[in-house]
């Protein structure tokens, strides 16, 4: 096997205040799994819970250190919002799928208090504060107020208000905003020490997960099940 050089992480807020890593494990020849994870972020820490839950063997395998990428990298932030309002999904593709997709995003954040729960993740360091969506003129500002007023009508969801410049002004220290949206779903983590606190809790439940190992191949073997060809820091 050859060498591999992770990249560095970069200076970053989050890095500079991360708790212990915990100790990952090293690949062997002789290693046996029932599935192969590519990839020690949130989706894959993920996966490796859930198959692990079925009675499944999986091995997560991470090319850089878990937390390398977006999962440690994110601002924060827990939401469940989308790039799109939830009225432009409603009106693109109907109330159905709006509907749905709210659903979904108030899931995965509660999935998130969940997991840093059970895993009693405290250096995760989670406030579900909710967050502000800020209008910095008029035309931002009546957006917000339909959005707020079609998600409580056709969704339901009461969990959302307008506030105005006074009261945004008292949450944010700031005279810029006309007024904003405040969502009571969801609120702030600190990304790596939660993804970190994930992993360890993972290695504890005797998921395997791996770092510094990247997949080059799957290679197929005479018993026609699949093996991983990797190459990882001795």
């Amino acid at each position: 096997m050859m060498s591999h050089q992770s990249a560095p992480f970069g200076p970053s807020l989050w890095q500079a205040t991360s708790s212990a890593r915990p100790r990952f494990s090293r690949l062997r020849s002789a290693d046996r799994f029932d599935v192969a994870i590519i990839g020690g972020g949130y989706t894959g820490l993920s996966s490796a819970r859930y198959l692990g839950r079925k009675g499944l063997s999986p091995v997560v395998l991470e090319a850089n250190h878990v937390g390398w990428g977006a999962s440690g990298r994110n601002g924060g932030v827990v939401g469940g919002k989308f790039r799109v309002s939830f009225k432009e999904i409603g009106n693109r593709y109907g109330l159905e799928t709006a509907s749905r997709m709210h659903q979904l995003g108030l899931e995965a954040v509660e999935h998130i208090g969940t997991l840093v729960d059970e895993y009693n993740i405290t250096e995760a360091q989670y406030r579900p504060s909710g967050s502000l969506r800020c209008a910095h003129n008029v035309a931002s500002f009546e957006a917000l107020k339909q959005e707020c007023e079609w998600i409580g009508s056709a969704l339901g969801d009461n969990g959302c208000c307008i506030l105005s410049a006074e009261e945004l002004r008292e949450e944010t220290g700031s005279s810029d905003f006309l007024g904003g949206m405040l969502n009571t779903h969801g609120g702030v983590i600190h990304p790596l020490n939660f993804v970190l606190g994930w992993a360890g809790a993972l290695l504890q439940e005797g998921i395997t997960i791996c770092e510094q190992t990247t997949v080059l191949r799957a290679c197929p073997s005479e018993s026609s099940q699949g093996e991983i060809g990797v190459i990882h820091r001795p």
